[in-house]
């Protein structure tokens, strides 16, 4: 009873998902995921969430160096990171945030949302498989003067097929976004080239969110060069693609967890940098059992 409670409590873009997972992956691994959601709503805060606990070891620490790919205008209500990174940077000199956005009129935005916090850095390149120029698409209006949701602006992506990549995406958002989407160059550099120019040889997170071109930067990650201690991507866009996303960064020797608010991101966490302590933090009991016999079997 209480399974089927909380499945028909979930809402539409969560069943699309579900049915999604149901044909790349079939019934098990549906039902295995369903216990997992039920389980960490009846054993934990639902405002709690991995990332969270990240965010509390970050803050603990004398330092930090994060990495955000996408990060729009920064002062948004679905930024993962902005609350955390103004009132966190102040306080710790040594800390780092580089922010990364290829949009200019978004990168003017994201400049003037961290003004005077000093150990922040801009790049306003998109990330991708090597230095250049590519299209990228967006929408070329303000979607709040026609009535539309002010996040639609936040759809914007390397990929042509961005707007097919969401299968359950609102058929009236989707007809707004194709009429009034503009094609732009911009300048792109590989994540190994941004980093050596901004001096960062360490991270400790790294957050993704490219709409749909997350397991693309991934791929271009050598792991045993660069280590992030955890990773943040959005897996919700990846389609056929989450799978082999999955493995290789389990193959990499993380840990991955469902994160935000329906879980449409995962959570990766180094496990050879991260302690057991803080890895059952952050994953619970389901985790502790798991991990011994197999790494990253916690998200299927």
């Amino acid at each position: 009873m209480l399974l089927i409670g909380q499945t028909m409590r979930m809402p539409a873009n969560l069943l699309a998902r579900t049915a999604r997972r149901l044909r790349r992956e079939g019934p098990q691994a549906v039902v295995h995921a369903v216990i997992r959601r039920v389980y960490r709503i009846g054993q934990r805060d639902h405002s709690t969430e991995p990332l969270g606990g990240v965010f509390a070891w970050l803050a603990a620490q004398r330092s930090f160096v994060i990495v955000q790919i996408g990060a729009f205008t920064g002062a948004t209500g679905n930024d993962p990171l902005y609350a955390f990174l103004q009132r966190e940077l102040p306080k710790k000199p040594h800390a780092r945030a580089l922010l990364i956005e290829p949009v200019e009129s978004s990168f003017a935005g994201l400049a003037e949302a961290y003004a005077g916090i000093q150990n922040v850095s801009f790049e306003n390149v998109a990330i991708a498989d090597a230095d250049g120029e590519q299209d990228f698409y967006r929408l070329g209006v303000d979607p709040t003067a026609h009535g539309k949701p002010a996040w639609l602006s936040q759809v914007a992506s390397l990929r042509a097929d961005r707007m097919d990549l969401w299968e359950d995406f609102r058929p009236d958002l989707r007809d707004f976004w194709l009429r009034h989407h503009v094609v732009e160059r911009v300048r792109c550099a590989t994540l190994s080239v941004v980093l050596e120019r901004n001096n960062i040889a360490h991270i400790d997170l790294l957050q993704i969110d490219a709409e749909g071109n997350d397991y693309e930067i991934l791929k271009t990650i050598d792991f045993a060069q660069l280590r992030p201690r955890f990773i943040n991507y959005e897996r919700e866009l990846l389609g056929e693609d989450e799978g082999a996303c999955r493995s290789m960064m389990t193959a990499a020797g993380y840990l991955l967890l469902e994160s935000g608010k329906w879980g449409e991101d995962t959570l990766c966490v180094a496990i050879d940098q991260t302690s057991r302590k803080l890895r059952v933090t952050l994953c619970g009991e389901i985790t502790e059992q798991s991990e011994p016999s197999a790494r990253g079997r916690d998200l299927r």
